[in-house]
């Protein structure tokens, strides 16, 4: 049985961009807008295209966020009372800690203009290292979605991190530390939070040594020094920590403030 034309070449009416026949719908095609009854089919067809190629490049960037602004709110081992740390609630009571807090925001500059290099917070317990390696992380995240180039942003506290590896070695759940150190090898900026004296066992320093020969923008946060590191890290590792950062690293002064320091 044939099918009934929904269509038919209108030859009196002509595109004017195409220059070809225009087409008619039928009579008994039910239309909402009268005015689209006539049409050129090019004219269809370009925008079938356009619409088509809206919707993917709308996936595509569906799919980068997933895989970039997403990453640091859902791969990230954050310590909870750091989850909202950014700068806003970064509290300024002294001139060290405003000197701190410009110092993370060139530091968000300088990556955002595709800076390289390791940066180095350094500092005693308590002083707000792990606070502004955070800020900064959630503001490259927040500026780089804001260019429409959204980047893979990672915030590991190696402590927690090295637990997580060392409960995966005798079970079947939970990430290697293989497939740990490929995600952090791959993404764009990685913070690496707490790097302390307990991180010198000899797996740990061929895992960090191993990531960080592959990296190009580390933030390192630490209580140790450099003279520490020496004493304490292999001559290669402490070399991949401090790559390319001379002028990235910033250092609390001894007698800066405890902003944990208990009230009695």
């Amino acid at each position: 049985m044939d099918l009934p034309l929904v269509y038919h070449i209108n030859e009196s009416e002509t595109c004017e961009i195409h220059q070809c026949f225009k087409w008619s719908l039928n009579d008994d095609v039910l239309l909402q807008d009268e005015r689209n009854r006539t049409f050129c089919p090019e004219c269809q067809r370009e925008k079938m295209a356009r619409e088509e190629e809206q919707k993917i490049g709308q996936a595509h960037t569906a799919t980068i966020l997933r895989k970039t602004y997403d990453v640091l709110d859902k791969n990230s081992i954050v310590p909870s009372g750091l989850k909202e740390a950014n700068f806003k609630n970064f509290m300024v009571t002294n001139p060290i800690d405003r000197e701190a807090k410009n110092y993370a925001l060139r530091l968000v500059s300088h990556y955002l203009h595709d800076g390289k290099g390791n940066a180095l917070i350094m500092g005693k317990a308590g002083r707000g290292k792990s606070h502004l390696a955070m800020a900064v992380a959630s503001k490259l995240n927040a500026d780089w979605k804001a260019n429409k180039l959204p980047k893979s942003i990672l915030f590991v506290n190696l402590p927690a991190l090295f637990i997580k590896i060392q409960n995966s070695f005798n079970r079947k759940e939970g990430m290697t530390s293989n497939e740990w150190l490929e995600l952090l090898k791959k993404v764009d900026y990685l913070i690496l939070d707490d790097l302390g004296r307990s991180d010198n066992a000899q797996w740990k320093q061929d895992f960090l040594y191993s990531l960080l020969d592959e990296r190009e923008a580390t933030i390192i946060t630490t209580n140790l020094v450099g003279s520490e590191m020496k004493s304490l890290f292999e001559t290669g590792l402490v070399s991949r920590i401090t790559k390319g950062g001379r002028d990235l690293y910033f250092k609390y002064p001894d007698n800066a403030e405890d902003r944990r320091k208990l009230p009695f």
